[in-house]
């Protein structure tokens, strides 16, 4: 089997008026995907996502081009080869960010060819099955206090035992940009916080999300200790990046500082840049994510590192149903995941890219046994999101 052609397909979900999320100091106008299609001689074809290319969609058919032009003639099965080829080949300008991206799209591509091909499904290819079924929490938006607190009772309903809520950068006007000298109000954080620990009760895991990588000015480190010391009366299971995505050294003084673990990862690539967090003592729970740091063998490369260092890994997946399958693939497979993020803002290009439905009971998910990814691309699906250009969202003034 060869490769013929490697090519990137951009859809839109655009919300009504009346739906449209606020978050980011804004409200979200529409949601773009970047997806990937490996095509080959035997009629076979795969889908992989691009994570990062959701922001920069209009670069993204350059970039798989250039990475196109490394890997036609090549086998499907050859991943590995593949991955070095296009690592190799884009040292100058792809180690992270949509470079990296679109590598780890076409790589879960591959798994999908190879999958389908072999009738078998991708979690098998990777081990087999680990966990029979994956723990999953609901991850919410920034959303006004009682919208929040009555979401966060819904989702206990409907069996969550795990939710998490957005503070800080995600839930202030403009991302966290404050203007000198103004500190967060922690009473302001607190009264949050405490309002969804009322909302689930005591049994109940609450994650926080500060989301400081998303803020143009993130909090400096005595102020995140602060923030993540009044956290500790909640029993809050982790706290995720509470500094600057780029912020080694800060996230490893607050790790060393409070009793909350400190997660982060999504925002990082490949082995080398996770090596070097888990040797900061920079985290205690990881959060990879297959379509950001690079595919699933990368993946599972970061989760060995992991092990020995004997670090949890929660994947990051706020993507298409795509995206949300290659990690579930990898969480399924792989030893240290303890549990998988399921986002509850409306995204139909989630579910409606699935070859069979998922179904929570009890607080857990059960992968389907089917060839590949399990994700289908329609010619239907794609006239039905085609890509629209433009702004994406609307500052609004953030929230209250």
């Amino acid at each position: 089997m060869k490769i013929t052609d490697v090519s990137s397909v951009l859809l839109s979900f655009t919300y009504p008026s009346d739906e449209r999320p606020r978050f980011v100091g804004g409200r979200v106008l529409r949601r773009n995907a970047a997806l990937v299609r490996v095509d080959t001689d035997e009629g076979l074809s795969g889908v992989g996502e691009i994570g990062s290319g959701i922001f920069v969609p209009e670069a993204v058919p350059p970039v798989v081009a250039r990475l196109r032009g490394l890997i036609l003639g090549e086998d499907p099965f050859n991943i590995e080869r593949i991955w070095q080829k296009m690592y190799a080949g884009s040292a100058a300008w792809g180690r992270r960010g949509l470079g990296m991206g679109a590598i780890s799209g076409i790589e879960v591509a591959l798994w999908d060819v190879v999958g389908k091909a072999t009738s078998a499904p991708v979690y098998q290819m990777l081990g087999g099955l680990y966990y029979d079924r994956i723990r999953a929490y609901a991850s919410l938006i920034p959303q006004p206090r009682e919208q929040l607190v009555a979401q966060l009772r819904k989702c206990v309903d409907q069996g969550f035992t795990a939710v998490k809520i957005k503070l800080g950068a995600a839930t202030y006007p403009g991302g966290g940009g404050l203007g000198m000298g103004v500190r967060p109000s922690l009473d302001r954080e607190r009264e949050l916080v405490q309002a969804a620990r009322g909302a689930v009760g005591p049994d109940v895991d609450l994650m926080v999300d500060a989301a400081q990588a998303v803020a143009p000015e993130p909090w400096p480190v005595p102020t995140v200790i602060e923030v993540a010391k009044m956290l500790e009366e909640f029993d809050v299971f982790w706290l995720e990046e509470p500094c600057g995505a780029d912020n080694l050294d800060g996230h490893a003084a607050v790790a060393t500082a409070v009793d909350i673990p400190v997660a982060a990862g999504e925002n990082l690539a490949t082995r080398f840049e996770f090596k070097r967090w888990m040797e900061g003592g920079a985290v205690d729970i990881i959060q990879p994510d297959v379509v950001i740091a690079g595919g699933l063998l990368e993946c599972k490369k970061i989760a060995a590192l992991a092990s020995a260092y004997n670090i949890p890994i929660a994947p990051h997946m706020w993507w298409t149903g795509v995206g949300m399958m290659a990690n579930l693939h990898f969480i399924a497979s792989t030893p240290g995941c303890i549990i998988a993020e399921y986002p509850q803002m409306t995204y139909p290009l989630r579910e409606e890219l699935l070859e069979e439905p998922l179904s929570l009971q009890d607080g857990y998910l059960r992968l389907p046994a089917v060839p590949g990814l399990g994700v289908r691309l329609t010619d239907e699906i794609m006239q039905k999101y085609p890509y629209q250009p433009g702004p994406t969202w609307q500052p609004d003034g953030g929230i209250a």
